[in-house]
């Protein structure tokens, strides 16, 4: 079955990694627990989601606002979609995005680069 959150994945991942090009800090474990941790809670656990964190442990508030801007197109984009039957449980939602196959072709990322990895459902 094909993974249906895809084009959106990838869309984010392609995204944080041309930030990373110019702000290295995308990568370090309070960014990284920091961001695993809202996915968690909005996608996969489906707690609503008024809006992205202002401050996402980026050196600056201009790398902060660049995260923040590819979080919310994310969120936007998939949590309307929680009830598909594709997304209707948190475990579709954590098999969905924890997706080893979905990569950049630039440098090759995929989720657990940038929001961590877990062997179960949190």
């Amino acid at each position: 079955m094909a993974n249906p959150i895809e084009r959106e994945l990838y869309s984010m991942l392609l995204k944080l990694d041309e930030i990373g090009e110019a702000h290295d800090e995308i990568g370090d474990t309070e960014v990284r627990d920091l961001l695993g941790s809202l996915v968690r809670s909005h996608f996969i656990k489906g707690e609503k989601l008024d809006s992205v964190p202002t401050s996402l442990g980026m050196f600056s508030k201009e790398a902060d606002e660049k995260v923040r801007a590819v979080l919310t197109v994310f969120f936007t984009s998939v949590l309307g979609r929680l009830d598909e039957e594709s997304l209707n449980t948190p475990q579709k939602r954590f098999a969905a995005f924890q997706d080893t196959s979905i990569r950049t072709d630039v440098g090759k990322s995929d989720y657990e680069e940038f929001f961590g990895h877990y062997e179960c459902l949190p």
